[in-house]
């Protein structure tokens, strides 16, 4: 039995391993210090960890799954990437906003969250996904910014660097950059998605609630 797409899976791998373990750091460092913006971006790593997995086994195991299992595990991940963005959306906001403003936005991505899970049970599809991921990956730049200007908290350039970085991984996937025969465009997002989730790691673990 061999992969369909040995680096790619392989990648992806790495990416679940690398998110995982920042998952199991947050969540217990956020319950110490009873941070739940710690926790939130502590169960989005987790998310994206689930996501990468059934990611690559997407994509190593295309051939053998069958039309059933590749369904229920697209779906896994498209579910995971609006988890996971709910959650990086919702920790920066407890950090970055204050009382209703916090409160509204996290209901409301949260409402938004329902609707991206019916529509991608409904219509499996990898642009319903964008139009969920990006905006929320906005909003977290945004606030990312203004944690550090008005609140002078360094989490916020980790974070907005993080958005960055990883804006620059879904461009690299777009663009079908190949640098070599065994290592296309999905590789190479895969490895820069690894240094936004450091970036992202380092600014989630200084964050501190004010909602």
């Amino acid at each position: 039995m061999g992969f369909s797409e040995p680096t790619t899976a392989l990648t992806d791998l790495v990416l679940a391993l690398l998110a995982l373990g920042f998952s199991l750091q947050l969540i217990p460092y956020a319950r110490r210090l009873r941070q739940e913006s710690i926790r939130d971006w502590g169960l989005a790593f987790g998310a994206l960890s689930i996501g990468a997995l059934t990611g690559g086994i997407s994509h190593g195991f295309a051939a053998q799954l069958s039309e059933a299992a590749h369904a229920v595990v697209w779906r896994i991940t498209l579910y995971s990437i609006g988890f996971a963005s709910y959650y990086m959306l919702a920790g920066t906001a407890r950090a970055a906003l204050r009382h209703k403003a916090g409160s509204w936005l996290i209901m409301a991505t949260a409402v938004k969250l329902a609707g991206y899970l019916y529509w991608t049970t409904v219509r499996p599809e990898f642009s319903m996904a964008v139009y969920d991921y990006v905006p929320n990956m906005l909003a977290v730049l945004v606030m990312g910014m203004s944690l550090k200007r008005r609140r002078r908290n360094p989490a916020g350039s980790w974070l907005a660097t993080g958005v960055v970085v990883s804006f620059l991984a879904a461009g690299i996937q777009l663009s079908g950059l190949t640098l070599a025969e065994h290592f296309n465009h999905n590789d190479l997002y895969h490895v820069v998605q690894m240094v936004a989730l450091v970036l992202f790691y380092r600014g989630a673990s200084r964050l501190q609630d004010v909602c």
